[in-house]
């Protein structure tokens, strides 16, 4: 908060107003916020083997390049998605809503979400094989879930469309930071 007194102080030289806060001023809260209230998500409790850690880690990789999507900038950071520029990425710990922001830092289980150059929006997700199989090949609204990490038997990397979700849940954190939805194929 001494940063952000600072930058109070500098803007009443310069005549500017003072009332709403800087973009850095919510980055940082955003950031108190995370480092404070998420801490206590519950850890997997069958573990995931490296190698599928090093799976999904390689699928993420492969995604921004096909993406062709960049993190986030500093004079982005905390925008909301739907008010974006294309062609970024980012992570937030709300996947379910278009007014969460992005932050370049990743954070233990938080979502990563890329906006493509048309302005579609995608979310990382990582899913139980059964799972990732109904979504491929359903032909109806259907219930799915998925997590942000490769999570006990969720150990399967896909790009889900936002606008494909209908009614997205907020994040279990007792459960892997798991998020329920429907899914609406096209």
């Amino acid at each position: 908060m001494l940063l952000a007194a600072a930058h109070v102080h500098q803007a009443k030289h310069v005549g500017l107003r003072t009332d709403e806060p800087s973009r850095l001023d919510r980055q940082n809260r955003a950031s108190d916020f995370y480092n404070i209230y998420m801490v206590n998500i519950t850890p997997a409790s069958t573990p995931v083997s490296e190698a599928v850690v090093a799976s999904v880690a390689q699928a993420r990789e492969d995604l921004r390049r096909k993406h062709g999507v960049r993190i986030v900038e500093s004079d982005e950071v905390g925008e909301g998605l739907k008010y974006l520029k294309s062609g970024v990425y980012g992570f937030t710990y709300s996947p379910n809503t278009l007014d969460s922001g992005l932050f370049p830092k990743y954070s233990y289980l938080n979502y990563e979400i890329h906006k493509l150059g048309d302005a579609s929006l995608h979310i990382f997700a990582v899913m139980t094989p059964e799972m990732k199989q109904k979504i491929e090949t359903v032909t109806e609204l259907a219930e799915i879930e998925f997590y942000p990490e490769p999570y006990n038997k969720a150990t399967e990397a896909m790009m889900i469309p936002f606008a494909k979700l209908r009614h997205p849940k907020q994040p279990n954190r007792e459960d892997g930071n798991k998020v329920k939805s429907f899914f609406q194929p096209a």
